[in-house]
């Protein structure tokens, strides 16, 4: 499963420095700088009604979908 697949689903996320993070992923955003080569890809996860949190993919410990 990719992380694209997390698109609009309620996840719950743990973070490496053992925070957790619930809510539903908005967007997931690839972003790629050919002249740096540089590529990392961020989570917008809306956490509340006017709670959002961006979150880097290399922060993530763990993903997994809330049922």
């Amino acid at each position: 499963m990719g992380i694209d697949d997390f698109l609009h689903k309620h996840v719950l996320i743990e973070l490496k420095d053992g925070t957790n993070v619930e809510g539903i992923v908005i967007d997931v955003h690839h972003t790629e700088i050919s002249e740096e080569d540089i590529f990392y890809t961020t989570l917008n996860i809306r956490v509340d009604y006017n709670d959002y949190r961006l979150i880097y993919i290399n922060e993530i410990d763990t993903i997994g979908e809330v049922e």
